[in-house]
């Protein structure tokens, strides 16, 4: 699913996140979410989008505004989650990765389909 580049912000992407989430006949594998303008608050959607769906394999989360709160709803949600599965994240010149290195370092820790990470 291609949305970038739509400026869609917190609400909009809250709401395809909430969306995707809930129908359980969705079998999305890639969502792109970049260059919309998403702060902390749609980031905490994209995280339980990212830890519910286990059809999801990619999600490119760049050119937003998700910052270190951000960044850390989405891994620490995908730390706990049992059915992600995620295998990219393309996080090379991300504002917010430096101070949320400790719990993108627990999901790693823990993820078992996590592949390529830039």
């Amino acid at each position: 699913m291609w949305v970038g580049s739509n400026q869609l912000g917190d609400q909009g992407a809250t709401a395809i996140c909430d969306a995707l989430r809930e129908n359980t006949a969705s079998k999305v594998q890639e969502l792109d979410l970049g260059g919309n303008g998403i702060g902390p608050d749609g980031a905490k959607a994209i995280g339980a989008l990212c830890a519910a769906k286990g059809s999801l394999t990619e999600c490119n989360l760049q050119s937003n505004r998700l910052g270190a709160k951000g960044w850390t709803a989405i891994f620490t949600a995908l730390r706990d989650s049992k059915v992600s599965m995620i295998s990219t994240w393309d996080l090379h010149a991300e504002d917010g990765i430096k101070a949320s290195i400790k719990p993108l370092a627990e999901y790693i820790a823990v993820s078992g389909s996590l592949t390529n990470l830039w």
